[in-house]
């Protein structure tokens, strides 16, 4: 699960990195808030 979850921040970092004029942000929220919750 920790290779897992970390792959996952890489590859969400390079994504925010990328879509930084996108509006990622309330995406990646709730995507961390599903991860919190699922840890």
């Amino acid at each position: 699960m920790t290779l897992f979850t970390t792959l996952l921040v890489l590859i969400f970092e390079r994504l925010f990195k990328l879509g930084e004029h996108w509006q990622l942000d309330h995406r990646l929220e709730a995507f961390f808030r599903r991860v919190k919750h699922f840890s």
